[in-house]
């Protein structure tokens, strides 16, 4: 049972690992790791795997609601039946303002801890940007940068008309 774990550091491996999974049973447990674990790394990856449980469930939720008949069966096909099932039950805005405060806490109270390639509280905070500032009918922050002629330009100076942006990178 997973209480007899609650004490191990290794918890944190397994969290991950629950992350993945649609079942409700999933989702209680990254709550008691979160309440429960005494460990700090564990509990950070507990209450930052389970704010972007809520996100994507949010997310689903979404997709859902707005779904037409075609868009429903596909729905169907790629998720699981436990995951459309209470995906139709929730509301969207609950189950988001749900993951944005898990991930507020993140950024908090576990922002140091290590994540796979930066901090998790530097993974909580880009999620959240995203949510907040790059949604589609948001006006998209100033990017400022060197043109493909060498000369400085900013996303400003092409307000009103259809920019594609490119954004790559090796990390």
């Amino acid at each position: 049972a997973l209480r007899d774990h609650l004490g191990s550091p290794e918890l944190g491996t397994f969290v991950d690992n629950l992350a993945r999974s649609s079942e409700p049973a999933a989702e209680r447990a990254l709550q008691t790791i979160l309440t429960s674990s005494p460990h700090r790394d564990v509990k950070g990856k507990a209450c930052y795997q389970l704010g972007m449980m809520k996100l994507s469930a949010a997310r689903l939720s979404r997709r859902i609601q707005d779904a037409d008949a075609d868009d429903l069966s596909e729905l169907n096909n790629r998720y699981t039946e436990v995951a459309v099932t209470r995906a139709k039950g929730v509301e969207p805005q609950i189950l988001q303002a749900v993951g944005e405060k898990l991930l507020e806490r993140v950024v908090s109270e576990f922002g140091d801890v290590g994540g796979r390639r930066r901090t998790l509280g530097k993974y909580a905070a880009a999620e959240l940007f995203e949510l907040r500032r790059l949604q589609i009918v948001m006006i998209v922050p100033e990017i400022e940068g060197v043109g493909i002629d060498e000369k400085p330009m900013k996303l400003s100076d092409f307000r009103g008309k259809v920019v594609l942006l490119d954004f790559w990178g090796d990390w």
